[in-house]
């Protein structure tokens, strides 16, 4: 007699994501300041390699506008239109993100963010066995900024997984998938399907992608909504473009990250699905928190009259 023996989980090791960790470095550079200065280690030693060396950025700066006086050109800031006049200079900044951890805890992190680029390496472009809850789907955009007429692209759907087990190892950190229209139009995915499938696996810019999905099982299907291609056409003329990433935006689900495409950068926005213009001045968030707090009063109220009728 064979005996079969079922785990809740698998027997195997736990990965987070290394690249997207914030807790190692501090740059106190302006672009990081909504994230309270706090930087991804993916930004530091993958993108800008910028530790222990420090990175070199130039200020762009115009006598004119610094003494308050107009620009003769009636520009309001300095811009890549400003290299040849002559009240153009440019100040040379040398920054070095800061390390938040002792020398022993570094070196700690330096065995872990090694052993993860092992794991990458030996996924990276390999199909591979996922299994997870689905934690948001969202339209995918683009903005080619090398057309004259740029304008944004619809490019299928971001699905995003807070964890996930990616063959037997449990993967306690975001993973997203990206799928096309057609494939979304068939299985109608949503927030809080229970799915199972066979994809390729990458890493671009820190993040772990999953593509080319194919042996899909959806193991519980959950009533949420569900977002269709017309939808996204829809969002697409009447949402904005944010150029600062704000967290809050980021954790909202209406806030989807932009590409942006261009010859000299490709650099990423935000685009709110709602058409907010000013985060600041959102109420998609206070109305969401006051449906749900009205949810719950009526399911309290529920709750008491069934203990009345019981009584």
């Amino acid at each position: 007699m064979t005996v079969k023996f079922q785990y809740k989980q698998p027997l195997s090791k736990t990965i987070i994501n290394q690249y997207k960790r914030h807790d190692i470095f501090k740059c106190v550079h302006q672009s990081h300041v909504n994230f309270e200065h706090r930087v991804s280690v993916y930004h530091v030693l993958k993108a800008k390699k910028c530790y222990p060396e420090g990175c070199i950025y130039f200020n762009w700066r115009c006598r004119l506008l610094n003494k308050g006086k107009p620009c003769s050109k009636k520009f309001k800031h300095v811009g890549k239109n400003c290299f040849n006049c002559k009240e153009f200079y440019d100040e040379k900044e040398i920054l070095q993100p800061e390390l938040l951890l002792s020398d022993v805890e570094y070196q700690k992190f330096i065995r872990n963010f090694n052993l993860f680029e092992d794991w990458l390496e030996e996924l990276r472009g390999n199909e591979i066995d996922f299994s997870g809850t689905i934690n948001s789907l969202k339209p995918s955009f683009y903005k080619n900024d090398n057309h004259r007429n740029s304008q944004l692209s619809f490019d299928g759907f971001l699905i995003n997984f807070k964890e996930g087990y990616i063959n037997l190892d449990h993967f306690n950190d975001l993973v997203y998938a990206k799928i096309s229209s057609r494939m979304q139009h068939r299985y109608n995915f949503c927030k809080g399907d229970k799915v199972n499938f066979y994809a390729r696996f990458n890493e671009k810019d820190g993040r772990i992608i999953l593509s080319r999905l194919n042996r899909i099982d959806i193991d519980e299907k959950a009533d949420n909504e569900t977002w269709t291609e017309s939808k996204a056409h829809l969002a697409k003329k009447t949402g904005t473009i944010i150029p600062v990433q704000y967290e809050k935006c980021l954790n909202c689900d209406k806030g989807s990250l932009l590409d942006i495409i261009s010859d000299s950068k490709r650099q990423r926005m935000l685009f709110c699905l709602e058409g907010i213009r000013d985060p600041h001045f959102c109420s998609y968030t206070i109305s969401k928190l006051l449906l749900a707090d009205s949810c719950s009063k009526v399911e309290k109220e529920k709750v008491y009259e069934d203990a009345d009728t019981r009584r």
